[in-house]
C-alpha cells in the first residue's frame, strides 16, 4: 500500500509539472517565446489608420473589412479569432507595449526580444496609440 501511495504522489507531481510547462510557448535560445501560429500581432500606425478616439476593437473591425481578420466578441471578451475559439481552459489573452494601459503583474508575453504586459482593459476600451503593438495569443491555463 505504501508503494502505491508513493507512486501516486510521484505521478501527481509529474502531472503538475507537465501542466505548468504546457501553458508556455516554446522558447528560443535567448529565452524569448516563439510566437505561435495562432498569435495575432498588430502594430498600429497613425499613417495608415486614424487613431483619434479609436479603440483596438475599431482597428480590428478595420482589419475585418480588409479581409485580414475574423473575430467574435461576446460580453466584451474576444472569444474567437481566425477560427480558434476559447475553450474550457484556453483563452485569447491580450498583451501590449503600451505601458500606460498594461500591467506586468497580470502577466507578460515575450517575443522578438521584447516584453509585452497584459492589457489593463479589453479591446473595446483599449485606446490606440501610434507605434504601439497589440498581441492576442491563445493560452491554456
Amino acid at each position: 500500500m505504501k508503494k502505491l501511495t508513493k507512486l501516486f504522489a510521484f505521478m501527481l507531481v509529474l502531472v503538475s509539472m507537465m501542466t505548468m510547462f504546457a501553458c508556455q510557448n516554446p522558447t528560443t535560445d535567448n529565452g524569448d517565446r516563439e510566437p505561435s501560429d495562432a498569435d495575432v500581432i498588430m502594430t498600429v500606425s497613425a499613417a495608415e489608420f486614424d487613431l483619434e478616439g479609436k479603440t483596438l476593437k475599431d482597428y480590428m473591425d478595420h482589419l475585418v473589412g480588409k479581409g485580414e481578420l475574423i473575430y467574435t466578441l461576446a460580453d466584451g471578451m474576444i472569444t474567437e479569432i481566425n477560427g480558434t475559439k476559447n475553450g474550457l481552459n484556453s483563452y485569447w489573452m491580450l498583451y501590449t507595449d503600451d505601458t500606460e494601459n498594461s500591467n506586468t503583474a497580470w502577466g507578460t508575453y515575450e517575443v522578438g526580444g521584447k516584453t509585452y504586459a497584459s492589457a489593463a482593459v479589453g479591446a473595446t476600451e483599449l485606446a490606440l496609440k501610434d507605434g504601439c503593438t497589440y498581441i492576442f495569443t491563445y493560452q491554456t491555463f
